[in-house]
């Protein structure tokens, strides 16, 4: 398959046959809201109906997503106020901590994801942001480990959930070759929120001692509180998915419907229901689907721990405590114009494995270049490779998971598999800080060692994936051009719909 081309509706199909997409778009059920088979429109129209998603749509997800991570990551700037000793514990307590964070994600990120499809995205994502807006103010009372562990599980099994549902939300209103920008604009509010967290944590530390509260207990309770606020507004920012979007026109959402239908019948959806268990066990027991996840896995896990102390690495470098939270912020920019760089140039160039070996690449530079400089030899340049590394985390993270969600089908299985995808990520971003460690500290030599090595094989097997898929396609073309003209129609017709990705007309991108 050609990596720089259109994306068209057919890229996941076999390419011989010209009627396959009509087949099964054929398959779709007429009754299902919003579709319109017949109808047409121009490309300007369909441009201006994406640019007010681009405006309504995905404004509400990146302001709601500030305030996830504001809650799940203040606990690095809370380090800088002595929050350890506050709550008598050490760096394993934190670490225990964000354990904690992912066994409330993993007991409930499929249950959650099985749930938001019968509820409603615009419904759920809110009232999951009230859960966790109310815990993550309350650790502002955390006086011992105890108590700061009860609050990082139930701050994870709140948040479990939110981001693939956001990711299966954004699927009905984007085409396959629009959805890795967009992510990416997602994503890359996870280093908007990160910069605007580290400034907010230099003013609200400065309260330390206002109403005989600590300056990280004021942290806690300001963005915790905010976050409660938000998701009350969030069940008004947040719109119904297109067929159901009362703030469209009529036109709008016929438009709306059926190009995302035409790009990919497995995304119709006639009445809510729950995600069926039988999409549940294809999507656990698909072994294709494990090496995105891996790769996913070992890039957080080598990035988590950094991202967690970087901070206080910096304040190891001789800095304020207070201002090495504003330092952190250069690297959070640099990431995020990464993320939105990749993002567009996968969607331009219709290619993901390469973006993602540029962006391993260059983490193992800074990896390196970690252990080039230490900051006994040049503060400056110990400075600098912390920025270039942070500016490199996870630029491809978007990317991935759009290349996950374009080779899964049906929308059932794909909802678990956003799951797994993000159940993979915080699984790994809570064993990782364990690499960073008391004994090895400042300087967390093996820690950047052994990233070092993890990320080589992470690169080894993206290059592996990539040879794979091509000769999965290989081998179904090889099988589809066996079968004569009328065998496929009815193969298209009786057993496709139902097989999903494992249709032999179904082609993997990469």
């Amino acid at each position: 398959m050609s990596e720089n081309k259109e994306f068209l509706a057919t890229d996941n199909l076999a390419p011989e046959v010209e009627d396959t997409l009509e087949h099964l778009v054929k398959q779709i059920d007429p009754d299902t809201p919003g579709w319109k088979p017949d109808l047409t429109w121009t490309e300007e129209e369909e441009k201006k109906l994406v640019r007010k998603f681009d405006t309504t749509v995905m404004p509400a997800i990146i302001f709601l997503f500030v305030f996830l991570n504001l809650d799940r990551f203040n606990i690095s700037n809370a380090l800088t106020n002595n929050f350890v000793g506050s709550i008598h514990g050490t760096l394993d307590t934190i670490n225990l901590g964000s354990t904690m964070l992912l066994v409330g994600f993993c007991i409930f990120e499929i249950p959650s994801n099985m749930v938001i499809q019968r509820v409603g995205a615009h419904r759920w994502l809110p009232t999951l942001m009230i859960g966790w807006g109310l815990v993550s103010t309350f650790q502002m009372f955390v006086s011992d480990p105890s108590s700061f562990l009860a609050t990082r599980f139930l701050i994870g099994a709140f948040e479990a959930g939110w981001i693939p549902g956001v990711v299966l939300y954004l699927s009905f209103y984007y085409k396959r070759g629009e959805l890795a920008t967009r992510l990416s604009f997602f994503w890359a509010c996870n280093n908007l929120s990160s910069s605007f967290s580290g400034l907010l944590a230099f003013g609200i530390l400065r309260m330390d001692g206002v109403a005989a509260l600590k300056g990280w207990q004021w942290l806690f309770a300001l963005e915790g509180s905010a976050t409660v606020l938000a998701g009350i507004l969030g069940f008004w920012l947040l719109h119904e998915i297109p067929q159901e979007n009362r703030r469209l026109s009529e036109r709008e959402r016929q438009v709306a419907v059926t190009r995302v239908l035409r790009d990919d019948p497995t995304k119709a959806i006639k009445e809510r229901h729950f995600v069926p268990l039988r999409d549940v066990w294809a999507a656990l027991s698909d072994w294709n689907v494990w090496p995105n996840l891996i790769f996913a896995f070992i890039n957080t896990f080598v990035t988590s721990g950094f991202s967690l102390y970087s901070p206080l690495i910096i304040q190891s470098f001789g800095y304020d405590a207070l201002l090495s939270n504003v330092l952190t912020i250069p690297g959070q920019v640099l990431h995020l114009i990464n993320q939105l760089v990749t993002g567009y140039v996968a969607d331009r160039l219709q290619t993901k494995w390469k973006v993602i070996v540029f962006g391993m690449s260059g983490l193992i530079l800074g990896y390196a270049l970690n252990l080039a400089i230490p900051a006994s030899t040049s503060q400056a340049g110990a400075y600098f490779s912390l920025i270039w590394t942070v500016g490199f985390f996870l630029p491809w993270h978007a990317v991935n998971a759009s290349w996950q969600a374009a080779n899964v089908a049906p929308t059932g299985k794909r909802a678990i598999i956003f799951s797994m995808y993000i159940m993979s990520v915080n699984i790994s971003g809570a064993m990782g800080v364990w690499l960073y460690r008391d004994d090895d500290k400042p300087g967390f030599r093996r820690a950047l060692g052994t990233s070092i090595g993890l990320l080589g094989a992470a690169l080894v097997i993206v290059l592996l994936r990539r040879l794979q898929l091509a000769y999965l396609n290989r081998v179904r073309e090889a099988q589809w051009s066996k079968l004569e003209e009328k065998e496929k129609a009815r193969y298209l017709r009786d057993e496709a719909p139902a097989l999903g990705d494992k249709a032999l007309s179904f082609r993997y991108i990469y």
